[in-house]
């Protein structure tokens, strides 16, 4: 609960026409304490005028005699003034509740206080756990030993969230001469004006690799998206297009090859005979049953081109094995895959 240590009591207490009935009472003064110490008491609560021992157990008159220190029948008959004058009444679990509230403390600045309670509790557990996920000695963008201070890895100004998940503490120095860059950018900044990089630290740090790869002395920032509920993959975002151009697309049933590969073949030896080339490995794999004897098809087809050219079997171009219909051994070479080609369709 909030550490709250006042209630509000205007000077026109006793002006209270309810106040000046029950000072014409026999037990006016005893009645009067008790009501101050319910204010008190509800005050300590701090739960918008509620009593309650827990928010399961409400006080019983015997309860509020023994924390008031009075007998239990003047308990009783102030809290009977009390609910006749509607100074107080009951929730539907007994709970006890004092009536207007609002007159004896503010409310708003109360919710004020709590939130900022909330915040600082919350602020105080993320530090204990990042502490305790952390080496206090060193920071882990330079290296240096510092005091060290909160950082957020993907700066709130850019869409990072307030989250044990998005903070790591690294030193003062660091934290402002980072200011609300990506922590690629930081990182390789530093690097390039010679700056000290803890490099090992970083990318042995689980949480900063979630959102960096480290790659030729660079740093590049990924992002996380989720392929199903139970997957994720960790995708740059500038190299998206580039996945693409590297996934492999299978020719012929049997060749395999990504997008730069089958540009490059195309640029290389032109469309032709990278067509020629593709027919000729993919009937000899289908031939031989050898689908795990080449690493590469792109490296084996740029091989057999290099072995052509060395043979002379090219057109005129000098880019090799390029006319299926040449004469002489080439096209004793082409018949031979055809034969195959309608062994295996037949």
């Amino acid at each position: 609960m909030s550490e709250v240590k006042w209630i509000k009591l205007v000077t026109e207490f006793f002006d209270d026409e309810k106040i000046k009935l029950i000072e014409a009472m026999p037990e006016a003064d005893m009645v009067l304490v008790i009501w101050i110490k319910l204010l008190t008491l509800a005050g300590k609560k701090n739960m918008n005028g509620y009593i309650f021992l827990t928010k399961n157990i409400p006080y019983t008159d015997e309860m509020l005699a023994t924390i008031f220190n009075r007998p239990v029948n003047t308990i009783r008959l102030a809290l009977d003034i009390f609910k006749k004058f509607k100074m107080i009444n009951y929730d539907n679990n007994g709970i006890l509740q004092m009536s207007n509230w609002e007159k004896h403390q503010n409310i708003e600045g109360l919710d004020k206080i709590k939130k900022a309670n909330r915040i600082r509790q919350q602020r105080y557990k993320e530090q204990h756990l990042l502490e305790m996920n952390q080496d206090l000695s060193i920071c882990p963008y330079c290296g240096e030993s510092a005091k060290l201070t909160i950082d957020h890895i993907i700066p709130l100004s850019k869409g990072g969230k307030d989250e044990v998940n998005n903070k790591i503490l690294c030193c003062l120095k660091c934290n402002q001469s980072k200011t609300n860059r990506d922590l690629d950018i930081f990182l390789n900044a530093r690097i390039k004006m010679n700056e000290p990089v803890n490099i090992n630290a970083i990318t042995h740090n689980k949480k900063l690799m979630n959102f960096l790869e480290y790659k030729d002395n660079k740093f590049r920032r990924v992002i996380i998206t989720p392929i199903n509920t139970t997957d994720k993959i960790r995708v740059d975002k500038n190299r998206i297009e580039q996945i693409r151009l590297d996934k492999k697309k299978k020719y012929n049933d049997a060749v395999f090859l990504t997008q730069n590969e089958y540009n490059k073949l195309i640029t290389e030896l032109g469309e032709s005979s990278t067509a020629e080339y593709i027919e000729r490995l993919s009937l000899y794999i289908r031939s031989q049953g050898k689908e795990k004897k080449y690493k590469s098809h792109y490296a084996t087809i740029l091989a057999w081109n290099r072995k052509d050219l060395k043979g002379g079997k090219n057109n005129g171009t000098g880019k090799g094995y390029n006319n299926r219909y040449n004469k002489g051994p080439e096209k004793e070479g082409i018949d031979k895959y055809k034969h195959l080609e309608e062994i295996i369709q037949n």
